[in-house]
């Protein structure tokens, strides 16, 4: 089973395509595209929504048969900034599409991951594996996602 796992913030998309299966898992989009940056100079909410939102219906025309995805959301906690609303949107902006594409979502947090922030990058390269460019905790957020849907 193919499974998307994404992590949003403000500046950027980070996504994983890990197949499962009953003894492995891999991570297909290692070496190709895992990170969407919003183009230079668009910042209006709206037009970043839309601008995902073609983004996300590519991504599931190129990767027909994903099962699942699994976007891990921003903890719960007191603070706003224009940061973590953007972040908001995007998310919303994730479900709809997989929505669109009649694909199942959840969303998680480390807790229902079973990892943590400092933890999250040898648990993903231990149980999935890496980016060859641009590894970091945002990537290895959207892998661990993907590794929790096999459940």
């Amino acid at each position: 089973m193919k499974i998307l796992g994404v992590r949003s913030a403000s500046n950027c998309i980070r996504y994983a395509i890990v197949e499962l299966d009953s003894k492995s898992a891999t991570l297909l989009n290692a070496a190709e595209e895992h990170r969407l940056i919003y183009p230079r100079g668009m910042v209006a909410p709206e037009d970043r929504a839309f601008w995902l939102l073609s983004e996300f219906e590519r991504i599931f025309h190129h990767y027909t048969d994903i099962g699942k995805s699994v976007v891990k959301i921003s903890e719960y906690g007191r603070s706003d900034s224009k940061g973590t609303r953007a972040t908001a949107y995007a998310d919303a902006v994730i479900f709809l599409a997989c929505k669109r594409a009649g694909v199942p979502v959840l969303g998680k947090t480390y807790a229902s991951l079973k990892t943590k922030s400092g933890d999250v990058l040898s648990f993903a390269e231990e149980n999935v594996g890496k980016t060859s460019t641009y590894w970091d905790k945002q990537m290895a957020d959207a892998v661990a996602a993907a590794w929790h849907g096999r459940h």
